[in-house]
């Protein structure tokens, strides 16, 4: 074969992955846009009933959540999730999720597990980070063995500046094809109805954010092994945040400029802040936000800007500030991950990073975080 033939058959393996993608996406996303507009045109049609049209708008919430976490599904299989990293209890959270592990477990699965971690190890990661790596690799292994088996948990820090993770177990295998493919959103080999292809996706996503790698071995009819290795790096815990109470009706005198290129996002935030009594403001357009910002520094205390803007991105503001001998504090309200080291981050005045979508009370609750007087010093 030559090798313009194998540059041919690569790109057509890409187009059929993208292809199947987009597909996938598509349907998970009309499916949960059904709900949505079908429950948002019956709250319209019952705003006499007040009891209905309560009903009709909790199940607008409840779409709306299942929505946020097929966003985040999806932000954990690309490997650039914006959740913040907090110094995670290993031990702890291990033992809490294989007693939930061993309490579900079909009654033909033998469960053996090996904990060897030193020193209370912790990992700077997500809250849910080493949640959904084991749960979707113990969750993929079980689904390995339909007439039962044996499935064995290993979860080491042996003082060599690593997490290790293996999850074996004596199912069906994988061919060569499958395992080619394993990593892949949206594939699977088992039937369509009895998972979604997305939970190794996950898992080599996580990993990759985490900095790890992942080593897989299977073969038809002897299971499958696989193992994660992720870099413990500088896990000092920090104290928790006290989460701050929420504002009913007293003003607030410091001013906060919004800023989102899609209106309806802007709107909406704008009313939502308004309506716990900040004193807002609200622009669409990161240029003359910016000019607003040069020509009077001290009009505002606080900026809440999108990330992903076409003239102008949310981390650039703060820079272009910068340059001018100007700073705000600024929170970053961002679609997807791969922002800032904590350090640079810190250096432009960045009080925090929000995941999209943000309920009202989330956005809120960071606005008053990044206004209190320790938060400002």
């Amino acid at each position: 074969m030559q090798p313009s033939d194998n540059s041919d058959m690569r790109q057509r393996e890409i187009l059929d992955i993208m292809t199947r993608l987009t597909g996938n996406i598509a349907h998970d996303l009309n499916n949960l846009l059904s709900p949505i507009i079908g429950y948002a045109d019956l709250s319209a049609e019952s705003i006499d009933d007040p009891q209905e049209l309560k009903t009709y708008l909790r199940q607008i919430i409840e779409a709306g959540k299942r929505a946020q976490q097929y966003s985040r599904q999806l932000l954990h299989c690309s490997g650039r999730d914006a959740q913040p990293r907090q110094a995670v209890d290993i031990e702890a959270e291990s033992r809490t999720y294989l007693a939930q592990l061993k309490a579900s477990l079909p009654h033909n699965i033998e469960l053996f597990t090996d904990l060897q971690l030193t020193h209370t190890p912790r990992l700077l990661a997500a809250p849910d980070h080493l949640y959904h790596l084991l749960h979707q690799l113990c969750d993929n292994a079980v689904r390995a063995m339909h007439d039962g088996g044996r499935l064995s948990v290993s979860i080491q820090c042996p003082g060599d500046g690593e997490l290790h993770i293996c999850i074996e177990d004596s199912g069906r295998g994988m061919s060569p094809a499958t395992l080619q493919r394993a990593f892949e959103p949206y594939f699977s080999d088992y039937d369509k109805h009895a998972g979604t292809g997305m939970g190794l996706a996950m898992v080599h996503g996580i990993s990759r954010n985490l900095g790890g790698r992942i080593e897989i071995k299977s073969s038809l009819g002897a299971g499958s092994r696989i193992s994660i290795h992720i870099p413990l790096g500088d896990s000092t815990p920090q104290p928790a945040k006290a989460k701050p109470a929420h504002i009913e009706s007293k003003p607030r005198s410091p001013r906060v400029l919004l800023l989102d290129d899609d209106k309806l996002i802007l709107q909406l935030n704008l009313r939502a802040l308004k309506k716990r009594q900040f004193n807002v403001e609200a622009i669409h357009n990161p240029e003359l936000a910016l000019q607003h910002l040069l020509a009077n520094p001290e009009q505002f205390d606080l900026l809440v800007t999108d990330q992903s803007m076409p003239s102008l991105t949310g981390l650039e503001l703060p820079r272009q500030l910068r340059l001018n001998d100007h700073s705000i504090p600024v929170i970053i309200c961002s679609g997807h991950g791969g922002l800032l080291p904590n350090t640079e981050a810190q250096q432009l005045g960045i009080r925090a990073f929000i995941t999209k979508p943000v309920t009202p009370d989330e956005l809120a609750d960071n606005v008053v975080s990044a206004l209190e007087p320790q938060a400002m010093a």
